[in-house]
């Protein structure tokens, strides 16, 4: 897995949106999954980062993230992830 920094790439894409990546904090210990996604708030467009049980991240600064191998059972896997949620 490498490693994409931030300052190179965000991770919204067609093929990546909505779905977990992995998140490399500023640290470079801290490693767990998040979702970078496009949302609307009060009529802006706004990027962010979300925690796959939902909540907003509010953490230390994300320097690096991966995107996480398919799961076993290929695009299917993910179908819980793909729901319409916030």
């Amino acid at each position: 897995m490498e490693w994409i920094s931030i300052k190179d790439k965000l991770p919204l894409e067609k093929s990546d949106k909505r779905r977990i990546i992995c998140v490399n904090v500023y640290n470079g210990v801290e490693v767990f999954p998040l979702r970078y996604e496009k949302a609307y708030l009060r009529g802006k467009v706004v990027y962010r980062w979300r925690e796959a049980w939902g909540r907003i991240y509010r953490g230390p600064k994300i320097t690096h993230w991966a995107p996480l191998p398919e799961p076993p059972g290929g695009k299917e896997g993910w179908r819980w992830m793909n729901s319409e949620k916030g």
